[in-house]
């Protein structure tokens, strides 16, 4: 038997899911570990797909961008072009576009969820996502709001959880 592993990187650049004060320097940085996740996820073979909230000023406009996952160097090549384009802008809330996407994705995916904010909504998201047979990583990136009630709500039910302040 073969196994399928799949993840999707679920990136989230609201700008109003960020702290003021850092809000620049946080989105940048969600959108490098986003980027280095994928590279590193193609160059173990595995199939890697990106949900993103922000504006792509070639692209969709202002609509949530969605990569299927799939392998290889195109996907990467097709990723990263999405990535060095998208911008933080006010947005569709982050748990609003998990809602949708999660519930399409196979049993046993990796969801890397990439935010700069946590609150009661997006853990209700991340524990439906869990009894789905989902995978939930969560990645902080900046400044974050009580992070430390975050990180031990997380470790209480099994969430993995980094935070990355600054690069």
């Amino acid at each position: 038997p073969s196994i399928a592993l799949e993840t999707m990187i679920c990136l989230n650049l609201n700008a109003d899911e960020y702290e003021l004060r850092t809000r620049l320097d946080a989105t940048e940085l969600a959108i490098v570990v986003g980027a280095s996740l994928a590279n590193w996820i193609i160059g173990q073979r595995q199939a890697v797909g990106l949900s993103v909230n922000g504006a792509d000023p070639i692209g969709l406009g202002e609509k949530p961008q969605l990569l299927q996952p799939r392998k290889g160097r195109t996907q990467l090549t097709r990723l990263l072009e999405i990535l060095a384009r998208i911008q933080s802008i006010p947005t569709v809330p982050f748990v609003q576009v998990l809602q949708r996407e999660m519930s399409q994705l196979s049993w046993g995916t990796t969801v890397i969820l990439i935010t700069g904010s946590v609150d009661d909504a997006l853990f209700d998201e991340i524990f439906r996502g869990r009894r789905a047979g989902l995978n939930v990583v969560l990645i902080l990136c900046g400044s974050v709001k009580n992070l430390m009630d975050v990180e031990r709500r997380a470790e209480r039910f099994g969430i993995p959880v980094q935070h990355f302040a600054r690069e």
